[in-house]
Formats: structure tokens, C-alpha cells, sequence
């Protein structure tokens, strides 16, 4: 955690393919890790996803009544051809 973001947060990402759901993941104060599952349809090409970001929405302080945004964090993504 950075910045001051102490409290629960939620984790969320930009860039995803046009129809692509976007996952949004709350992780508590205490915890340190999380997953956050993108699915692809089936005939999504295959290919590097180089424009994904991660970033995080919070309270800072936690008992403000504004919610803040981290800076985006780039995740390059790769999606392999399904198996045969």
C-alpha cells in the first residue's frame, strides 16, 4: 500500500477489448493479495494485450468521504491460442 490508501480498496483495470467485462476486486485493509479474472471469448485472437493498466480506488484517510484514484499501472497480458 502507498500514498496514504490504508483502507479497503478496490482493484480494477483499463484497456480491456471493447466487450470485455471489467473486474473490479475489493481487498481489504489487512490483505496484501488478490485475483482478478478476466475472461475472453473463445475467438478472442490471440496476442500481446499491451495497453491493460491496473489501478485502485480508496479512501484516503479511510473515513474520508472522497474516493481517490491511484495512477494506472501498466500489465502487459498475453493470450495464447486455445489448446487443440
Amino acid at each position: 500500500r502507498r500514498f496514504g490508501l490504508a483502507g479497503d480498496v478496490t482493484v480494477s483495470v483499463v484497456g480491456l477489448p471493447a466487450g470485455i467485462a471489467v473486474p473490479k476486486v475489493p481487498v481489504k485493509a489487512d490483505q496484501t493479495d488478490f485475483e482478478l479474472e478476466l475472461k475472453f471469448p473463445a475467438n478472442q485472437p490471440p496476442g500481446m494485450l499491451g495497453s491493460l493498466a491496473l489501478f485502485v480506488t480508496g479512501k484516503m484517510p479511510p473515513q474520508s468521504p472522497q474516493e481517490v484514484r491511484s495512477a494506472d499501472v501498466p500489465v502487459p497480458l498475453e493470450l495464447l491460442a486455445p489448446a487443440p
